[in-house]
């Protein structure tokens, strides 16, 4: 799998500002986003709380970009029963996007 992901999770990873990763730190996929945050000096924050996400977007470094990454939903609803929106819309505080969401590449 990581053959197949490990480009693309890289890719993400080097391309965002941020990357906030969501569901089982111990999975392969978690773990090898993880591991590409430390090698490219990338800050990365795991299973957040909105506090969590509040506090890094206060801090003095600007984050255009923002990786969100994690399980699949099927995964994610053992740890996040309610979603991970919640959060989210917590942590950034509910508005429209600037963009429209993007695929997945």
């Amino acid at each position: 799998r990581e053959k197949k992901f490990g480009p693309r999770t890289e890719k993400n990873v080097k391309n965002s500002d941020l990357t906030i990763l969501f569901g089982d730190h111990n999975s392969p996929g978690s773990k090898l986003t993880m591991s590409l945050a430390k090698k490219h000096k990338k800050p990365i924050l795991v299973n957040p709380q909105p506090a969590d996400i509040k506090a890094i977007m206060k801090s003095n470094k600007k984050f255009e970009t923002i990786n969100i990454a994690g399980n699949r939903p099927a995964k994610l609803a053992k740890y996040y029963p309610n979603g991970i929106e919640a959060i989210l819309n917590e942590g950034f505080g509910k508005r429209k996007s600037e963009t429209k969401n993007r695929p997945i590449t």
